[in-house]
């Protein structure tokens, strides 16, 4: 009931002296009405209890301005709300951190010095140090003076001189004695004259270089150009020894299988015959051949000797190209 007439319309009063009652809800802003006419003023109604304090509403929207109404008469009533409720205290903020500490205060001055204490018993004896080293020996004393020297004896007479004895026999002689050191070197004594000259070791030379083309070989008998010999040699002393080389072309103008060389010697002007043990011998049926051989042979003091080369063939044939060359070397043998 008294919170009914608390709540009066707007349109029935200007301004009524509500009475408090318990706080609702802000409700929505309502449609602003037109202006009324003045009513009379009520009657101020008792003062209701005070209601528990409500939480506090939120804030509702601006309602939109109504339009301007006619201007009213003056009332005479002010309503006044009841006072809101005081908000909660806020939580207490975090400690701020702590200040810097304090420079260290300066040290205060020294306090004087006490009075000095009884002095302390005497204290026992210490024990006794150790001997000393023996100190060094002193000067030796000065010498004492020579004593007086006794007196001579009298020097006694000479006595006779008695006779010589027979001489004794001779003694065995002793042994020899070390060599002595040897005697330094001699000077070397001077040159000897230069002596002759000795003999060459080559004795004698005998050589050929010879065209013998045109001359016919075979199989029968040696062919000995007079081209292909060396002139006479007859060695002068004992143990001479011939080294003999000789070389040939052979060239035949007929079908001849092969061709050979000889070396072979002639004595005192006497018949050819060789000194070799093989005969060296070539292919000549391409057309050509060369042929060489080698040969050591002892001479004969007084004997006379020519050299020579010696053709065969294994078929008669006149040789188109034909030359031969050699050398003999004679040397003494030790």
């Amino acid at each position: 009931m008294l919170r009914a007439l608390c709540c009066i319309p707007l349109v029935m009063a200007t301004t009524l002296l509500g009475c408090a009652g318990e706080e609702g809800a802000q409700g929505a802003p309502g449609a602003p009405g037109a202006d009324g006419e003045q009513g009379p003023a009520g009657e101020t109604g008792p003062t209701g209890p005070e209601g528990p304090e409500g939480p506090e509403g939120p804030e509702g929207p601006a309602g939109e301005t109504g339009a301007t109404g006619p201007t009213g008469a003056d009332g005479t009533g002010t309503g006044t709300g009841p006072t809101g409720p005081e908000g909660p205290m806020g939580p207490m903020g975090p400690m701020g951190p702590a200040g810097p500490i304090g420079p260290t205060g300066a040290a205060g001055p020294a306090g004087p010095a006490g009075p000095a204490g009884p002095a302390g018993a005497t204290g026992p004896a210490g024990a006794m140090g150790a001997t000393g080293p023996v100190g060094a020996a002193g000067p030796a004393g000065p010498t004492g003076a020579t004593g007086a020297a006794g007196a001579t004896g009298a020097t006694g007479a000479a006595g006779a001189t008695g006779a010589a004895g027979p001489a004794g026999p001779t003694g065995a002689a002793g042994a020899m004695g070390p060599a002595g050191p040897a005697g330094a070197t001699g000077a070397a004594g001077p040159a000897g004259p230069t002596g002759p000259v000795g003999p060459s070791s080559v004795l004698a030379l005998r050589d050929f270089d010879g065209d013998w083309s045109g001359q016919s070989i075979g199989n029968a008998a040696y062919t000995v150009p007079t081209q292909c010999r060396t002139t006479a040699y007859t060695p002068t002393t004992a143990n001479e020894v011939a080294i003999i080389s000789m070389s040939a072309l052979v060239a035949p103008d007929a079908d001849v299988d092969y061709a050979f060389l000889d070396i072979l010697v002639s004595q005192n002007a006497g018949t050819f015959g060789y000194i070799t043990v093989n005969a060296n011998a070539t292919s000549v049926i391409n057309g050509a051949g060369s042929l060489s051989s080698v040969k050591r042979y002892n001479l004969t003091q007084g004997v006379s000797y020519v050299f020579a080369a010696g053709f065969l063939g294994t078929a008669t044939s006149v040789v188109g190209t034909g030359a031969c060359n050699g050398t003999v070397m004679v040397v003494r043998q030790p």
